[in-house]
Order: C-alpha cells, then sequence, then structure tokens
C-alpha cells in the first residue's frame, strides 16, 4: 500500500543499494525546523538569540546519527556561549545548546552497526536547540527510553572540575 507523506514533509526511501548509505526507514522527515541561532553576541539571551524558523534538516554522515530532539538541556552555559564568554573570537551566526535527549530518525551506514531509526539516545554536542541535530554515533549513548531525566546522565560522566 503506498502512503503519501504529509505536506511539507520529504518522503526518503531506503538506499542501502546506494553509494552512500542512509538508513531512514522510509520515514518521512520534513524539509525544514527551527532551531535557535546566536546571531548576536550579547549577555542578554533574547538579544543574542534569533529563532530561525525554515532552517533545511541536515542529513547525517556515514558515522552520525540525526537525532529528532525531545528534550534538552538549559543552563548558564547557553547564556555564557552565547555572549562569548567561551571563546571571545567566535564568529556568528553558529547554532546553540549542548546537550539533547531524542530518537534516531536516520543514521549513516557505520552508525548503523550500533543504533537503528527509533532508539532513543542522549548526546552532548553542540546545536541541540534544534528539532533536529546531526551527532557523531561515537558521542551518543543509548537510552531506555525519551525522558528528560537522561539529561542529567550526560553531566554525570564528566569529571569534577
Amino acid at each position: 500500500m503506498l502512503r503519501l507523506a504529509p505536506a511539507g514533509a520529504r518522503t526518503i526511501v531506503d538506499m542501502s543499494y546506494a553509494r552512500h548509505f542512509l538508513d531512514f526507514q522510509g520515514s518521512a522527515i520534513p524539509c525544514a525546523m527551527q532551531k535557535l541561532v546566536v546571531t548576536r553576541l550579547s549577555p542578554n539571551f533574547r538579544e543574542a538569540v534569533t529563532l530561525c524558523r525554515d532552517c533545511p534538516v541536515p542529513l547525517p554522515g556515514d558515522g552520525d546519527l540525526l537525532v529528532r530532539n525531545r528534550f534538552v538541556g538549559v543552563n548558564a552555559s547557553d547564556i555564557n556561549y552565547s555572549a562569548g564568554r567561551y571563546d571571545p573570537s567566535v564568529k556568528t551566526p553558529f547554532d546553540l545548546g549542548f546537550e539533547g535527549v531524542g530518537e534516531v530518525v536516520a543514521l549513516g551506514h557505520s552508525a548503523s552497526a550500533r543504533y537503528s531509526v527509533g532508539q532513543a539516545v542522549a548526546y552532548m554536542a553542540p546545536g541541540s536547540f534544534a528539532e533536529y541535530t546531526v551527532v557523531p554515533a561515537s558521542i551518543a549513548t543509548p537510552v531506555p527510553s525519551v525522558k528528560p531525566e537522561y539529561l542529567t546522565l550526560l553531566m554525570a560522566r564528566l569529571p569534577p572540575n
């Protein structure tokens, strides 16, 4: 039976026969997403950040996961980063957010050795303040389900300062 994708979505078919393998398992992933982007360095978060409402959804590379974010961590690090306090030489625009929990909606061939579409993961990587984030499979952590409390596990494995 042929199912049509919702308007504004792109249908991706199993491309395992293609030279560049991406496993989408026939899922409908939209062409565009929303994300927060730092457009101006400022300690005032509202002044620093712009909501991009029509950004293209990124595609994962061979060793990457495309994660549909369900929960993201919000903390003082985001304000400091958007103010340029961590790296004063950083140039705008840049994506915001450091950690997230969500489900894998697409992945590259190498990443499929450890992960699968639909699997819940937690990660610490730049750009989590977006509906979708490409995450290297090597830094993702499998979690039993998509719950916000798994965000705290990410910080627990950092060495104390």
